[in-house]
């Protein structure tokens, strides 16, 4: 009985194998090489704006508050300094799909890089009135990203 049933395993892989072609199977798209950062970033943000919530909820003091912050702020400098050493790591092509696969997700333009174009330093979060004096793509008080026309 085991004989069998091992023999028709082997000849199930067997067919299998010789019968199943590449080509009929479904393509997959390859996984973006930062993929997991990207998901790191967006979990980092969202830990921003739990912090914020909880401060406003008055949950956190102001000294906490500002060392989460803080700490997440530099966490999500050392991911986006990950992101640029890994697209730039990359092959042009695949740097440029990947760029355009990051960008498409993106609906407008960020208010951070309207603003350096026109020389302009200082951005001002539209959600919660935070100025910061360097561009940037998203707010560092409530996490939300800075879309939209420049102010």
């Amino acid at each position: 009985m085991i004989v069998a049933s091992s023999i028709a395993v082997v000849v199930i892989v067997l067919l299998y194998v010789l019968l199943i072609r590449h080509s009929d199977l479904p393509y997959v798209e390859p996984v973006s090489p930062v993929a997991h950062l990207d998901e790191r970033k967006a979990a980092i943000f969202e830990n921003i704006r739990d912090s914020n919530f909880e401060f406003l909820m008055g949950k956190l003091s102001a000294e906490d508050y500002q060392q989460t912050k803080n700490d997440l702020q530099k966490e999500l400098a050392s991911v986006n300094a990950e992101i640029e050493s890994v697209l730039a790591a990359l092959s042009p092509s695949d740097a440029g799909q990947s760029g355009a696969r990051r960008k498409a997700t993106t609906k407008t333009e960020p208010v951070a890089l309207a603003a350096a174009a026109n020389g302009n330093s200082a951005v001002v979060c539209p959600h919660c009135n935070a100025t910061f004096a360097r561009p940037m793509r998203f707010c560092g008080e409530c996490g939300k990203p800075l879309e939209g026309e420049a102010q």
